[in-house]
């Protein structure tokens, strides 16, 4: 079996892609927020759907995804299209649509050993070739969006640490600190990993990965450690701590962060979070699990 390829498109980032795959992506405010379908070349398919922009709408998640017989023929058709105006010579590409509505999409797609990505972005709706692959693109995220009946709203979480944690729907967050230092690795609902981590130097912005099957498999063995063996908290809709701390509690909590190591796994499942924490050295079935998060994260 040959290893996936990436495809690289513009606003979406690395896609990877095995032989047969397609992805198909919109977004707007340049692509942050929208709809993603995967379509495999063994006929499965997942979805996502992310409303992180500054006006969010609808539901958020993913998942997997049922093409109807009727839809992948007609999926197929609009690829070998799509492919083929990928393979053609374009003029000067142009900058990110300056007037709202800021709205992006791509389709990138692997044939042998050749990927190619078409993309495109402005104010207006794609030509009649490509416009109903995107609009059944969106149709189909939106309803398995609804169908799945996925929360948009966050909570949060007060871990043993005394920090507030922050989970969406179908994420699995891992977190460990050392003194002053952390690294955290959040896989969404739909499988896409992102990393942040804080260190002398200071915090870094929230980056997006490429997931690949050995990341999958440690995000499923985190994920089973934390329903074995993880607690459910309470959860809540805002980030406010629900008391105040004294302020001799407050130097003893720091000083105790300060001078320990910190773990954390936690998971968010129909609206239940569930947190596996601790000090000092971790399970030796975790154990492993950070050193991977350690190297994930750099």
């Amino acid at each position: 079996m040959s290893s996936p390829l990436a495809a690289r498109a513009s606003y979406f980032g690395e896609i990877l892609l095995d032989d047969g795959d397609v992805a198909l992506m919109d977004g707007g405010t340049h692509g942050v927020s929208g709809h993603t379908v995967e379509a495999r070349a063994d006929g499965s398919a997942r979805w996502a759907r992310r409303v992180d922009s500054m006006a969010p709408r609808g539901t958020v998640g993913g998942g997997p995804l049922t093409i109807a017989p009727s839809d992948r023929g007609r999926l197929i058709a609009w690829v070998d299209a799509a492919w083929q105006r990928a393979g053609q010579p374009v003029g000067p590409t142009q900058g990110p649509p300056s007037g709202p509505p800021r709205w992006v999409w791509a389709i990138a797609m692997r044939r042998g050993d050749e990927v190619r990505v078409l993309e495109g972005g402005a104010t207006g709706r794609p030509d009649a070739e490509i416009a109903p692959a995107l609009d059944w693109l969106s149709s189909v995220v939106d309803q398995a969006a609804a169908d799945a009946h996925v929360s948009c709203v966050r909570l949060f979480v007060t871990t043993t640490m005394g920090d507030t944690l922050g989970i969406d729907e179908g994420e699995t967050v891992l977190k460990e600190t050392r003194g002053a230092e952390w690294h955290v690795v959040r896989a969404d609902a739909s499988g896409v990993l992102s990393q942040q981590k804080s260190t002398a130097s200071g915090r870094t912005g929230v980056e997006r990965l490429s997931t690949s099957d050995a990341d999958q498999v440690m995000i499923d063995a985190a994920a089973r450690g934390c329903a074995d063996h993880g607690a459910v908290l309470a959860a809540r809709r805002d980030a406010t701590p629900w008391k105040k701390t004294a302020p001799g509690d407050a130097l003893s909590n720091l000083k105790d962060v300060l001078s320990a190591r910190w773990w954390l796994v936690a998971t968010r499942r129909s609206g239940e979070v569930r947190v596996w924490d601790g000090k000092g050295d971790a399970p030796g079935e975790l154990e492993a699990i950070l050193v991977w998060l350690r190297a994930r994260v750099r």
